[in-house]
């Protein structure tokens, strides 16, 4: 699956978020950072492809690369 990216996707906005620790001792562990983005991900999958390009030059996102979603 490759979506278009049509002329007003061409730009990029950076965010960079800073929380602070709560005091909870899972504030930053891995299996709950994996959890975390497993479900935030899920409803937003196609962002989760590779930016390429199709053969006119056109930037798409290349949703196929990695396991089949069922």
């Amino acid at each position: 699956m490759e979506l278009w990216l049509g002329p007003d996707n061409d730009a990029k906005a950076s965010v960079l978020f800073f929380y602070k620790p709560n005091g909870s001792v899972d504030f930053f562990q891995a299996q709950v950072l994996k959890e975390a983005l497993s479900n935030v991900l899920v409803p937003f999958y196609p962002v989760a492809g590779r930016l390429g390009r199709d053969e006119s030059g056109r930037i798409e996102i290349i949703c196929n690369a990695g396991e089949p979603y069922l």
